[in-house]
């Protein structure tokens, strides 16, 4: 967090007005990341990977894994597979 101000306010231009700089360097920075997200060809190093188990289906479009909307606990017969796969 201190480290975020520090580099925030060594971007504040004018000392005069300073939240209206902040704001300012703010909507650089949003229209910036929007653009890299509309057009990921603005940004070649960005190097994007797809999640785990995910698959290209082509067009822009990725099938992703099922996921479990919550947390489970694992049963005793689980946890002793998991300990000895380790």
């Amino acid at each position: 967090m201190e480290r975020t101000i520090g580099d925030l306010s060594q971007e504040i231009k004018q000392p005069s007005n300073p939240y209206g700089n902040l704001a300012e360097r703010n909507l650089r920075c949003a229209r910036t990341n929007a653009l890299k997200i509309i057009c990921p060809n603005v940004d070649p190093d960005q190097g994007y990977t797809l999640p785990r188990n995910s698959v290209l289906m082509g067009e822009g479009l990725v099938l992703l894994r099922p996921r479990e909307r919550s947390r489970g606990l694992a049963t005793n017969n689980e946890e002793t597979l998991l300990l000895q796969q380790q």
